[in-house]
């Protein structure tokens, strides 16, 4: 007697083998560009012919209004002391006026425009042209690029630091006679304004803050 034949089993009683989920895509895991964003800021800054001070503190706010549109706005107040960073000579029979004597910037304003470049990960990349200026006119601007490297939660808090290169422009310097010469350039004692040499300049800063929805 043969034996019976096996009988496969239902086609709909098989068990099949899990699928593999759909890898997630670079955007899954993006940072969301959290916006208003608050921001914290100490550091320093420097400007060539015109001041420094190692000890700023700032306050930004920051948008992403369109996109990978990134706008931002700081304002800061100087913590430690500022010295003059003069490497601009007087012309022939004058001399500086003292430091004591310098007025300087008791405030600072600054503006950036800017671009997403990446947000992956926790790491959002967004370098801005900006332009720096203060109450002082005395000292004119600086112009040039702030580079911001930022690393956020999904929270929204914020730790990083950022660093500017800058070029600086404008603004005027006193200097006094010193001639004692009848035929000299001036009389002494005499103060006169001129212009301030361009120079380079630079800050540095580390940030913490938050974003909102």
């Amino acid at each position: 007697m043969s034996p019976a034949p096996v009988t496969a089993a239902p086609a709909s009683n098989l068990e099949l083998p899990p699928s593999d989920s759909p890898p997630r895509s670079r955007d899954d895991s993006s940072v969301p560009l959290r916006w208003p964003y608050f921001d914290l800021e100490y550091g320093g800054l420097q400007m060539d012919n015109r001041y420094e001070s190692f000890g700023v503190v700032w306050a930004h706010v920051g948008a992403f209004p369109y996109k990978r549109l990134h706008l931002t706005g700081r304002v800061g107040v100087p913590q430690a002391d500022m010295h003059q960073h003069e490497g601009q000579d007087p012309p022939a029979g004058f001399s500086r006026e003292p430091e004591d004597a310098e007025e300087f910037p008791g405030i600072f304003g600054n503006l950036g425009v800017g671009y997403v470049f990446t947000s992956s990960g926790s790491f959002i990349f967004a370098p801005s042209i900006t332009l720096l200026l203060s109450d002082k006119s005395d000292y004119g601007y600086g112009a040039g690029v702030m580079v911001p490297f930022v690393w956020v939660t999904r929270r929204g808090f914020r730790v990083g630091f950022e660093a500017s290169v800058m070029r600086a422009f404008g603004g005027s310097v006193r200097y006094t006679c010193t001639s004692s010469s009848a035929s000299g350039p001036c009389d002494a004692g005499e103060v006169r304004e001129f212009n301030r040499d361009p120079g380079s300049g630079f800050s540095l800063g580390f940030l913490v803050g938050y974003g909102a929805d």
